[in-house]
């Protein structure tokens, strides 16, 4: 499975830019919000039924990534550069599972064993958040009264 994805965010938007007609509904304040995703994954599974015993073994991988940019208070922090911040996170997990099954008799007794071993997902992961000035001013009306 894969899928990348790239947005634009329309945020949140004042009230009165849409009641006055600055904005539509769906406009923004700040062009640059938005992001990009990813995520990509791979399994494969290997089995071997021999005449007295099965092997099984499955492995699995999946790497994802976010890159988000957000702006809660526009210019409030900074009123020139402005207070956007981009969060960053690269996660990457693999694992492992194997199987060995065989049937076992003693006398009249049958019954078959199995043993294996599983590794919980081992991950690693990435992250970090930045601030980046944008290069809009803030939403102003055009009109005047």
């Amino acid at each position: 499975m894969a899928y990348r994805n790239d947005w634009d965010a329309s945020d949140q938007i004042p009230m009165r830019t849409v009641t006055d007609g600055t904005l539509d509904r769906f406009g923004q304040v700040d062009p640059s919000l938005g992001g990009a995703s990813s995520r990509y994954s791979l399994s494969a599974q290997w089995d071997r039924a021999g005449a007295r015993s099965v092997q099984q073994v499955q492995l699995f991988g999946i790497a994802s990534t976010l890159d988000l940019y957000s702006n809660f208070t526009y210019f409030l922090e900074d009123e020139y550069a402005g207070d956007q911040f981009n969060q960053r996170e690269g996660r990457t997990t693999i694992g492992l599972n194997a199987t060995h099954k065989q049937p076992l008799s003693a006398r009249a007794w049958n019954t078959s064993s199995r043993s294996g071993c599983s590794t919980a997902p081992i991950s690693s992961m990435t992250s970090g958040c930045t601030a980046r000035a944008i290069a809009c001013a803030p939403a102003r009306s055009a009109r005047t009264t």
